[in-house]
Parts: C-alpha cells; sequence; structure tokens
C-alpha cells in the first residue's frame, strides 16, 4: 500500500483554525461505503432495482430498467452473502440473507449499444441492509454530545422508533462500552474514536440498528496514516470480478478510483468488471480529505487478478461435449450425462458472458432447466459433477 500527502485538490469539509483541544463528532455516512452505476451502454439505459421484505432477512429484489435506445439483450444478478458472490440470470430474484450486516448487491443488464451495434452491459450496485421485519424499518439509531468536561464526553440517545426501545449499547472505540441511557466516558489521547450506538426494540420482533460516529478530541493537522486505513474486499467468478471497498476513514470525505490493470477505470465504493483472460494489476486509489487533515491523503493498493476464460464455443475442449435436447429449445432445455448428485450449472451467451448460474441436485441421467427467461440466441452450458465437466451448444429459439 502507497500512501502519500498532497496539497488539497478538493475542498474541505471543515478546518479548524485553533490547536485548542475540541470535541466533534464526524458522521460515517452509509452513502460513503454504498454503490453507484457502471455505465457501459448509451446513458439511455437505466439500471434499477427496488426490495421487498417477505420474510425475517429475506427480500425479493425487482429490477426496474428502462432500456431507452438500446436494446436489452438480458439481465444478471450478482450478489454476496458470506464469503462467495452468486450469479444468477432471472429478472427478479429472492435472496435469505444469514443476518444484518452489509451485503452488495448488482444487477447487471446487457444490451446492444445503437450507435456500435456491439454489445454492453450497465450495471448498477448498492450495499444492502436486511432487517428482520418491515416494522424495523422505522428504527433510525442517532446520538450527540451532550457535555464536554476536558477528556470526559457525555453522549445522549437521539434515536426514534414507532415502538419503545429495549436496550441501548455503547462502545467508545478504545475497548470500552456500557449499556447505559445517556453515558459517560473518559478518553486518553486526541482519538479519533469510534464511538457506536446499537439500538434494540421489543419482543417479539427485536429489532436492531446500529449508528457509529468518529469522535476527534484535539487540534488538526492528523496524519494520514491515523485516519486512513485501506483495505478492499475482492470477489472472483472466472473473468468477472467484483470489488467492494472497505476503507476505514474516521469520519473523513472520501473518493475512490478503480484502475483493473487493461484499460477500464471505475469510480465509487463498488465496482464489476468482466476481463478477457490473462493476468492483471487491480489497483485501489482512495482520496481522503476534510476536517482533521490539513491536506489531501490519497493511498494506493494493488493486487495480482487472474482472469479465467468463461467456456465458450472455442474452449470445448475444457469438458466432454454431449447432447442437450430439445435443440432449438424454447423454454426447457434437458441436459444428460449425469450421475445422482449436486449440478453446478453455468450458462454463457455467445459473447462469453455469464447469464444464467445454477446449484441443482440431480437423481441422474438427466436434468431438465428451466429457461424462460432467457433471450432468443445461441448459448454454451457447462455443468460440473464432482471431479467431471460437461460441455453443450444449444439455441434458443
Amino acid at each position: 500500500m502507497i500512501m502519500t500527502k498532497l496539497s488539497p485538490a478538493i475542498p474541505m469539509l471543515f478546518l479548524a483554525t485553533t490547536s485548542v483541544a475540541q470535541a466533534q463528532l464526524y458522521p460515517i455516512e452509509r452513502e460513503a461505503r454504498g454503490g453507484g452505476t457502471i455505465q457501459g451502454c448509451d446513458s439511455s439505459l437505466h439500471v434499477g432495482f427496488s426490495s421487498l421484505i417477505i420474510d425475517p432477512f429475506t427480500y425479493v429484489f425487482n429490477a426496474e430498467v428502462d432500456s431507452g435506445i438500446t436494446a436489452v439483450t438480458g439481465s444478471l444478478w450478482s450478489y454476496y452473502t458470506t464469503d462467495f458472490y452468486q450469479l444468477l440470470g432471472e429478472v427478479d430474484l429472492q435472496i435469505a440473507f444469514p443476518g444484518s450486516g452489509d451485503y452488495p448487491v448488482c444487477l447487471t443488464v446487457n444490451a446492444i449499444d445503437p450507435e456500435t451495434q456491439q454489445p454492453c452491459s450497465t450495471t448498477t450496485c448498492d450495499l444492502f441492509q436486511p432487517l428482520a421485519d418491515s416494522s424495523c424499518l422505522s428504527l433510525v439509531p442517532d446520538f450527540t454530545i451532550a457535555a464536554v468536561d476536558g477528556q470526559t464526553i457525555t453522549f445522549l440517545d437521539q434515536s426514534s422508533f414507532a415502538a419503545a426501545l429495549e436496550q441501548l449499547y455503547w462502545s467508545f472505540g478504545d475497548g470500552a462500552f456500557t449499556a447505559q441511557v445517556s453515558p459517560s466516558h473518559t478518553f486518553s489521547g486526541p482519538g479519533p474514536f469510534e464511538v457506536c450506538l446499537t439500538v434494540i426494540g421489543p419482543a417479539p420482533v427485536y429489532c436492531s440498528a446500529t449508528v457509529c460516529k468518529w469522535l476527534y478530541l484535539g487540534p488538526t493537522g492528523v496524519d494520514c496514516s491515523v485516519v486512513l486505513d485501506q483495505g478492499y474486499l475482492f470477489l472472483q467468478q472466472e473473468d468477472l470480478v467484483g470489488v467492494l471497498d472497505t476503507s476505514r476513514t474516521s469520519g473523513m470525505n472520501t473518493a475512490v478510483t478503480w484502475d483493473f490493470g487493461d484499460g477500464y477505470i471505475a469510480v465509487g465504493n463498488v465496482a464489476v468488471h468482466a476481463y478477457e483472460a490473462g493476468s492483471y494489476d487491480l489497483c485501489s486509489t482512495v482520496r481522503v480529505w476534510g476536517p482533521l487533515t490539513t491536506d489531501t491523503c490519497i493511498s494506493t493498493l494493488c493486487r495480482t487478478v487472474e482472469a479465467y476464460p468463461v467456456a465458450v464455443v472455442d474452449e470445448l475442449s475444457e469438458g466432454l461435449l454431449v447432447n442437450a435436447w430439445p435443440n432449438p429449445f424454447s423454454d426447457h432445455l434437458s441436459l444428460s450425462g449425469l450421475e445422482p448428485g449436486m449440478v453446478d450449472i453455468a450458462i454463457h451467451d455467445a459473447c462469453g458472458r455469464l447469464v444464467h448460474q445454477a446449484f441443482a441436485r440431480t437423481d441422474g441421467p438427466s436434468l431438465t432447466l428451466s429457461l424462460e427467461r432467457l433471450a432468443p440466441g445461441a448459448y454454451t452450458v457447462r455443468y460440473a459433477q464432482d471431479a467431471r465437466m460437461f460441455i453443450a451448444r444449444a439455441l434458443k429459439q
């Protein structure tokens, strides 16, 4: 990781004019770690999605796509739940999240660009925070400073909820915590300290939410290494790579730029990119500015990506070519050559893009797939079972 200090390129949000000790909270905005849109197609194509809770931590996501002047050919959801990305080519998506937290969810729409008549893709991503119940939507945690006595700070809960709050838990960023309603805590040093408040509602749902803010006690001019701890989450599926910035920036303003090493540049805290097969240097550059530093801090973190080719027609030697019927097919496609057990299925379009992936159990020797939502065209179906891989070619009419 390379960290440098540059003169301010972007105006500061706040700058203290004295070196006298002060107590100030700086919010940790959810938007600072949220998503955005990677516009690979004509700007008239708008990609978005909405969500609806149906069970505890279980949601249905609905695609909201305005094709504009483009010709949409299909869509692909990608999301992260525990330790890997899952991809699914469906119009709508249902996810059972493992619990509360931040989970990236992305929707990619494939289309034909009207100017170049070439395939293109636009992706919209967001960090999603699942809830246990729809009533939890009204729970908004918040707090402020009630009093300052030297290094001793008294905090005031300002949370709101449709029902009465059951419990409050405070953590002060220095290893101390309490369950008091309006606690006072004595800090050692100027910080910054990440102060967090978790509020919990009554039974039977026990809605919970957490808000964190950075507390700084002291003058400006803090070193970059204090306010910026860079990191990012890296997830890969063959040639498709997703990245999520996880940098800790002590309440400062942040801008993230991704250089994927093949000429593709993305801006935002979430990005998804499909590589050609090969080795690349993927670099994240984080710029931080705000009230605690006198200069803009810049840090770059790189890692090597080995992109693997997808199963397109030229690569059929990777697996055993078997039958798929009927061919051409309409809504259902049957595959042969299977044994009882789990099957990993991946379907790619004629451009090599992954448009459908599923894990299924079969009693063998064949399996029928429901592919109503795939657009007409040529597809390569690759499915793996145990140590064997099979490849089939199919045409949807």
